[in-house]
């Protein structure tokens, strides 16, 4: 799906700078931040302050030109906040990325995107297919950009217990208890266990 528009490419063609359009949107989770690059979709971020939201983006990519387009990024906004307040809803959501990252990286990346809606997976599952250690699929999944699309929030603990998430445990939690509602695993370690207790690193 093309998440860029007119303005944006004839603006790449204007600097030296590859550029970078982002949009804001609200969420019941909080402020959100959709960044795309002419390849897809580069950065999803959830926060308080759209200021801080920015700031981070820009860190992200210092090497690029920010340009703020509401109108190219509307409907991708719109679907990640659908995933975040209708997830039942939001199961044919398609956008294109651009993820970077290294070759490991990126197979951690593509396991969890295979996680349907209402399931989870531990970072020993996600070790064991792709190969590496739990520990370097957990700095894998710290070093994701890209919130909800690339479900980074559906992996936990081998307990069942949460570890850490780039965008808070709370948004963390808040998401997975949505998506078991919308679409229940009784299989999953996440209905089974208690979300807030557990000893498990991974």
């Amino acid at each position: 799906m093309n998440t860029t528009s007119p303005s944006l490419r004839s603006t790449a063609l204007l600097t030296d700078l590859p550029t970078i359009a982002f949009a804001i949107g609200q969420s019941t989770i909080g402020t959100l931040l959709a960044a795309s690059s002419l390849r897809g979709i580069c950065a999803v971020s959830f926060g308080t302050d759209e200021t801080l939201l920015i700031r981070s983006l820009r860190t992200m990519f210092p090497r690029h030109q920010l340009v703020r387009d509401q109108v190219a990024l509307a409907e991708a906004t719109e679907q990640i906040r659908q995933m975040v307040d209708e997830p039942a809803e939001a199961r044919t959501v398609d956008l294109q990325l651009d993820l970077g990252g290294t070759n490991f990286e990126k197979a951690v990346w593509s396991a969890l995107q295979a996680i349907p809606v209402g399931e989870t997976r531990t970072y020993k599952d996600i070790a064991q297919l792709v190969g590496g250690t739990p520990q370097e699929v957990g700095e894998a999944c710290s070093a994701n950009r890209i919130a909800l699309l690339v479900p980074c929030h559906r992996i936990i603990r081998s307990d069942g217990s949460l570890a850490g998430f780039r965008w808070g445990v709370d948004r963390k939690k808040m998401l997975l208890q949505r998506e078991r509602d919308a679409a229940p695993d009784p299989d999953s370690l996440f209905a089974a266990a208690a979300l807030s207790k557990g000893k498990a690193p991974f």
